[in-house]
């Protein structure tokens, strides 16, 4: 199984929902309750079952409100949403945060980062944004859908192989720690 083995290599397995279904609208459809109900509560007891134990829920479509994150903080450690870059991802206040207040909050904003080569805008972006993480003693969350070569066939939002390699060769040349879910501090 593909998610056994990204655990083993020290990834954290979170929580998605069962259906990946929109907390908002389905929480304003029926009710927050009907929500956990349906999707939280099924999710987590069949991510137990497999062997997993979900600490952190990345949102649907970075569908959230201050209501559903209220009610998964009593499932979950830490949640995750995305919201667009702001000129640049440096320049986005909201996906940094000091490492010293990573454990008061809940809610951490994460950079939706498909770059489709080691030369892509993105990944200049990003490596703008390690030099701010470093001179500011920050964190910063990355997530991709997919990690795969231009020429496969998958999902539209995925990341390319040389772009990845690429940023984990800036991040280690910077020393910077890299973290899990499962290990923030």
């Amino acid at each position: 199984m593909a998610l056994k083995r990204l655990k083993e290599a020290g990834h954290a397995i979170a929580c998605h929902g069962l259906r990946h279904r929109n907390a908002v609208k389905y929480a304003e459809e029926y009710t927050l309750e009907k929500y956990i109900a349906d999707e939280i509560i099924p999710a987590i007891e069949l991510m137990k079952e497999k062997g997993f134990s979900p600490t952190s829920f990345a949102y649907p479509v970075s569908s959230r409100n201050e209501k559903t994150d209220d009610a998964l903080l009593k499932y979950f450690s830490y949640m995750r949403s995305g919201c667009p870059i702001e000129g640049t991802i440096a320049q986005t206040e909201k996906f940094f945060v000091k490492v010293e207040d990573v454990p008061k909050k809940g809610l951490l904003w994460g950079v939706s980062f498909h770059p489709h080569s080691k030369t892509d805008e993105l990944v200049i972006q990003v490596k703008e944004a390690i030099d701010r993480i470093i001179k500011n003693r920050e964190l910063l969350v990355l997530y991709a859908h997919d990690i795969r070569n231009k020429e496969e066939g998958g999902p539209k939002n995925f990341i390319t192989v040389d772009a990845l390699e690429e940023v984990l060769i800036y991040s280690m040349k910077n020393k910077i720690k890299l973290y899990s879910f499962d290990e923030l501090p």
